[in-house]
């Protein structure tokens, strides 16, 4: 099923599966990277939660040791939603997974999901990164005085 974009947030019933596109304060998307190449933090609404309130603190949390602190749906397949995160890794006491995170551009992001053999979270990477409020990732990095 394709990407649909969207532009308010889905009643809770739509949503049962949830994927999360991370994104830094500084705009650089970021993928967990695993044992089956990188992933985007991804997960089951749990009977009882409100994907809105819970599952965006816990998803990212458990699959990806990311703490969101800015959140947005901007997608669905189906009953799968898409929704774009701001934070940053997360060292805290809630149970969370300690997994390699890699920042990158969206589109390098995009790339290396498409090239994992994953066509539809590289799609939701690159639907994200167009998100307008979203700061623009940084073409050059250089080094403070």
């Amino acid at each position: 099923m394709a990407l649909e974009l969207i532009d308010t947030d889905p009643p809770p019933w739509r949503g049962r599966q949830i994927t999360f596109v991370p994104f830094l304060p500084d705009g650089r998307c970021v993928l967990a990277e695993g044992p089956g190449g990188p992933y985007l933090p991804s997960g089951e609404v749990l009977d009882g939660e409100d994907y809105l309130i819970d599952t965006v603190l816990r998803v990212p949390l458990e699959t990806a040791g990311f703490r969101y602190q800015r959140f947005r749906p901007f997608g669905r397949s189906g009953t799968h939603v898409y929704a774009w995160i701001e934070g940053t890794p997360y060292t805290g006491y809630r149970p969370h997974a300690t997994v390699p995170l890699t920042p990158a551009s969206a589109e390098t992001a995009a790339a290396r999901l498409a090239a994992a053999g994953q066509p539809e979270p590289a799609e939701a990477v690159t639907a994200a990164g167009d998100l307008p409020g979203r700061p623009p990732a940084p073409t050059a990095w250089v080094d403070a005085p």
